[in-house]
């Protein structure tokens, strides 16, 4: 994207097209259409949706003739989810016109990245790590009886809603795929920490705060002691030190909610909580770019254990 031109280049096998389309407004058609979707407003989304597939994908729809799109966006079509644009205006039946019903897609960071990743891919551990705090009022009275000083207490993390999805769904992940499951207190950061470079699978099943004005200090939230002597034990996995981890998972999904969300940098994209671990080494994620619902979230990150546990390839297996 630039100022007033949008550029979209398809590669395909045998060829390469690149062709020129006006990007004026392009940007307030995204927030309109992110907004739509937020707030659940069918009508506002039908029309968004269809603008925006009109402007992106439409130039360029004769030459998208394979099942499979890989997409790297630029700019604020970082945060637009493609498989919910629509190739009708039509809001009786717009379920059929969903981009998702033609198309398995996947997003890349970059091209340079992809091939990277495809040259550590002989380095990648195996197995699955899945944590899921829960927030039970167990685990808040485990952090308070801790508590040597009341002042130190975080009444933050006293408010977290309790996820008690997230902890079925991890420890399902036991059973489907053999997965080291840690839940409760147990769904640290100090043991995420000293065992996420063994595990091909990260599942992170919890609570995620944004930041937008400081991307490197958005986090996940973990269980925590009420010692407030180990930094590891806080209770929070920041963006910043989830750059310092070297992994080797193939995957990491983190069910909470707006992960995919961030701040958008020129010439790097959206540094988001899933940048981070990107950047970590790991080189295939599942986000959110909005807020989600506990119980539907967890039902489709089951049903894609599933069909990844069937050898469906993640991103088919995600749209399934």
């Amino acid at each position: 994207m630039t100022g007033e031109h949008l550029y979209i280049l398809v590669v395909g096998r045998q060829h390469a097209r690149l062709m020129r389309t006006d990007a004026v407004g392009l940007a307030d058609q995204v927030r309109a259409l992110n907004a739509s979707i937020t707030e659940r407003s069918t009508s506002d989304y039908v029309n968004d949706a269809y603008r925006l597939y009109t402007r992106v994908l439409a130039p360029v729809a004769d030459q998208l003739t394979r099942k499979e799109l890989l997409i790297i966006p630029d700019g604020d079509l970082h945060t637009v989810n493609f498989e919910t644009l629509l190739s009708k205006p039509d809001a009786k039946d717009f379920r059929s016109n969903l981009v998702i019903q033609r198309y398995a897609i996947a997003y890349l960071l970059s091209v340079t990245t992809a091939v990277q990743f495809a040259d550590l891919a002989r380095d990648r551990a195996r197995g699955v790590l899945a944590l899921a705090p829960g927030f039970t009022d167990e685990l808040k009275q485990d952090y308070l009886a801790q508590v040597k000083d009341s002042t130190l207490i975080d009444r933050h993390y006293l408010d977290y809603v309790r996820q008690p999805f997230a902890v079925i769904t991890a420890r399902g992940l036991g059973n489907v795929l053999s997965a080291k499951v840690m839940v409760g207190g147990d769904a640290n950061e100090k043991g995420f920490r000293e065992l996420a470079a063994r595990y091909g699978i990260l599942h992170l099943g919890t609570h995620a705060e944004m930041n937008a004005t400081s991307p490197m200090y958005s986090r996940l939230v973990l269980s925590k002691d009420g010692q407030g002597v180990d930094p590891d034990a806080d209770g929070y996995l920041h963006a910043y030190e989830i750059y310092e981890l070297d992994l080797r998972a193939q995957l990491a999904v983190l069910t909470a909610c707006e992960t995919g969300g961030g701040k958008n940098d020129a010439g790097e994209g959206v540094r988001s909580l899933g940048y981070s671990f990107a950047y970590a080494g790991c080189p295939s994620l599942i986000t959110s770019l909005w807020s989600i619902d506990e119980k539907v979230s967890s039902e489709i990150i089951a049903g894609f254990y599933a069909y990844l546990a069937d050898g469906m390839p993640k991103h088919e297996a995600l749209r399934q």
